[in-house]
């Protein structure tokens, strides 16, 4: 083959694949229902758990469909805005490439939203699952409107989803065995978000503080929800709000910390990219951190009298500096071999 003859090799490869990736980016035709005015619809991902219709007049953005019961057209426009930012973040941030990666379930190409107005759940204000979100719209009246508050809420749970997207499959009808167990998905969520519920645990004071009140109890040990208590006794709910929710967020912030494990946010992704590859939650923690979950649990508050000293003192705006310089190597890694193959 002569040096012309490469060349133009290179040129037609390159050229395919420029097609190739560019027929990954364009999003493709999504489906909606149809609907005569005022006529509900009993129809979304969310409906095998929320009994709640929608008005059948959704709202579609690049990555995302809002559907509503009464929500103005503003409101479901805002709603996609905020979780198409927040979906960029955190796609960088953990270096994921959404056309590779995520595992869509069978006839759906988009997250579905539904933002509630109309609705006022007592217990909870958001849920995400495999490719969806509730979450109430920011013309409810009775619900919060501050819009700080709003992203970390839509953060923490598209966190969850992500989770889902990149394993394939619902956590409801995965084995408890293979699961990712509770304290690490809501961990990772609570982490990434900043937290959403009760103190964060940043100082050997802190968590003295909470143990004294609750005991020094690992999180580690929490597989599922059911583990923790149970859900009906208010005083259950507390504990879950100002103990186990922000001892998940420190169990998984002392893994991806600089000055903890130093393991990266990629790590605590690939984790459920294994599980997608058909590993349990326990073997793919062990490959991605270097010890057993029981050894973390045994270990649990020993690590932390170690780690949470050494977080005081280290300067807070070195340890972003450096996890952001890891992230972005992370991410140029990730576009790099995905451009590869």
């Amino acid at each position: 083959m002569t040096s012309s003859d490469a060349a133009k090799l290179v040129w037609i490869v390159a050229a395919f694949l420029g097609i190739v990736a560019f027929g990954l980016r364009t999003p493709r035709s999504f489906p909606l229902p149809e609907a005569e005015p005022n006529e509900m619809i009993d129809a979304g991902s969310w409906y095998s758990r929320e009994q709640w219709p929608h008005d059948g007049r959704p709202f579609e953005s690049e990555h995302f469909v809002v559907y509503s019961d009464a929500a103005s057209p503003a409101a479901r426009k805002s709603v996609a805005r905020i979780c198409e930012e927040i979906l960029d973040e955190l796609t960088a941030d953990f270096g994921i490439i959404p056309e590779l990666m995520f595992r869509f379930p069978h006839g759906q190409e988009k997250i579905h939203i539904y933002a509630y107005k109309e609705y006022y759940p007592q217990s909870w204000g958001a849920r995400g699952y495999y490719a969806g979100l509730i979450i109430w719209s920011l013309d409810h009246t009775e619900r919060s409107r501050n819009l700080g508050n709003y992203k970390r809420v839509v953060k923490h749970e598209l966190v969850h989803v992500v989770e889902a997207l990149l394993k394939g499959r619902d956590t409801a009808h995965t084995p408890v065995s293979i699961r990712v167990h509770m304290w690490y998905s809501e961990g990772l969520a609570e982490a990434i978000s900043g937290g959403t519920s009760g103190p964060v645990v940043r100082s050997l004071e802190d968590l003295n503080r909470l143990t004294e009140e609750y005991g020094r109890v690992s999180p580690v040990g929490y597989r599922t929800d059911a583990d923790v208590g149970d859900y009906s006794d208010p005083d259950m709910i507390r504990a879950y709000v100002d103990y186990v929710y922000p001892m998940n967020q420190l169990a998984v912030e002392y893994l991806i910390d600089p000055v903890g494990l130093g393991k990266s946010p990629h790590d605590a992704i690939a984790v459920f990219t294994d599980i997608a590859d058909g590993m349990t939650f326990a073997e793919a923690f062990t490959s991605r951190f270097g010890m057993t979950l029981e050894e973390y649990d045994e270990r649990f508050f020993e690590l932390m009298d170690d780690y949470l000293p050494e977080l005081e003192s280290t300067d807070v705006a070195k340890r972003v500096s450096l996890l952001g310089t890891l992230l972005a190597a992370g991410a140029l890694l990730l576009l790099f071999a995905a451009q590869l193959f």
